[in-house]
């Protein structure tokens, strides 16, 4: 049994207010505590662990039910429960994997490959359909699979677009930056081979610039604007 927390009744009606506790009743809450979490095992239902959020789950489901049809059964309403939980687990699985491909400090996709891309996301699905598979057992016909399924492409098509954007602008700064360093050269006669100044523009190029979008802005560049620094060269000749 505990020992009181302190001696004298007074200070344990103000204990809220006690800075000194028996070290007596401290080590017995600690003991107590220990056995508590030791000796204690976990309520399950169908080998699935109650927590928190499972309750939750419960309360939702049962008010979504009241307000919208007939009450279910208990296997019927813990069978859902189960695939809303398998849900949430399986789309934080994803996320944490397909979060690689960010750049949190920029809060921009970096400029992955798409084969990169691609591998990154085949990885994620496989590991979160195995989460999904490994609460779920009998998941064939789950509603839930088929959304999470859903919410994975949609998410991925929406990552393409975003690193294509961004490859895009990124490619674009780097020969902005490269195009004026030769209109420079040309303004300045500092060469007179311009073939030789644009291929070693383009093999600059190709070592900084990054993502699925190089090889498109590049053939953008040399059907636009090399043709007017090509003009501005012969001009100043």
């Amino acid at each position: 049994a505990l020992v009181r927390p302190v001696y004298s009744e007074k200070a344990i009606q103000n204990i809220d207010k006690e800075t000194e506790i028996r070290p007596e009743f401290e080590e017995g809450v600690k003991e107590l505590l220990q056995k508590i979490t030791k000796e204690k095992r976990v309520k399950t239902i169908n080998n699935q662990p109650i927590n928190g959020n499972f309750l939750l789950q419960i309360s939702k489901t049962y008010i979504n039910v009241l307000n919208t049809g007939p009450i279910p059964t208990i296997s019927e309403t813990w069978s859902q429960i189960i695939e809303i939980y398998a849900y949430g687990e399986s789309v934080k699985k994803f996320n944490e994997i397909i979060s690689k491909i960010y750049n949190e400090e920029k809060d921009e996709p970096n400029c992955l490959e798409m084969d990169q891309v691609e591998k990154l996301y085949d990885e994620a699905y496989n590991k979160t359909m195995n989460t999904f598979k490994s609460i779920v057992i009998d998941n064939e016909k789950s509603k839930e699979k088929t959304k999470l399924k859903k919410y994975m492409k949609d998410y991925f098509e929406k990552i393409k677009k975003s690193i294509i954007k961004h490859s895009s602008k990124s490619c674009k700064k780097i020969l902005q930056d490269l195009a004026s360093q030769l209109k420079k050269g040309i303004e300045n006669y500092e060469f007179t081979d311009f073939q030789k100044e644009v291929q070693k523009m383009i093999e600059k190029y190709k070592e900084k610039a990054k993502g699925p979008s190089k090889e498109t802005v590049l053939g953008k560049f040399m059907n636009s604007e090399l043709l007017i620094l090509f003009n501005q060269f012969y001009s100043h000749k």
